[in-house]
């Protein structure tokens, strides 16, 4: 038998989280946004310290960095009015783009997890939990019959 490489082991490993389904998926584009978002505020965060005028980096240091890129993960529209160097406007550029592909991504995981969910339900396979239901399986001409002898035959049962 071959001897399983790392990045076989990552790829079974990735793919069995995978197919747990939409919670494991948005867990994966969590963790993906948070490594992105933290990369891209430490880049530029320690960029400011080396080639800045220390008394142009803003008040609050790393963390004003790491929630101005979460924003624009977050928000695409807050990169309107930016200003400085080129590469800090290209590294906001980088990190809006980003967050738009992670963004789409999450809707397209959480419609496909919804539309599954709404089609396991039509199945109607689903646990039922009531007590006192008369349940009509099928549709035709003599539901109306049927319907007319429950009621005869429950009009002595007392209204809740």
């Amino acid at each position: 038998m071959r001897k399983i490489t790392f990045n076989e082991r990552m790829r079974y490993a990735f793919d069995n989280t995978m197919s747990r389904g939409t919670p494991a998926l948005i867990a994966w584009l969590g963790i993906i946004s948070l490594a992105l978002v933290l990369i891209v505020s430490l880049v530029v965060y320690v960029l400011k310290l080396i080639f800045s005028d220390p008394a142009d980096v803003p008040e609050g240091g790393f963390f004003r960095y790491f929630w101005m890129s979460l924003m624009r993960t977050l928000d695409p529209g807050t990169m309107g009015g930016d200003e400085g160097n080129v590469f800090f406007l290209f590294t906001m550029l980088g990190i809006t783009l980003g967050g738009i592909f992670i963004v789409s991504t999450l809707i397209g995981v959480l419609s496909s997890g919804i539309e599954s969910k709404i089609e396991e339900l039509r199945k109607g396979r689903s646990y039922v939990i009531e007590e006192g239901h008369t349940l009509i399986l099928g549709w035709s001409e003599q539901i109306f019959t049927v319907i007319h002898e429950l009621v005869v035959a429950n009009a002595n049962q007392k209204k809740p």
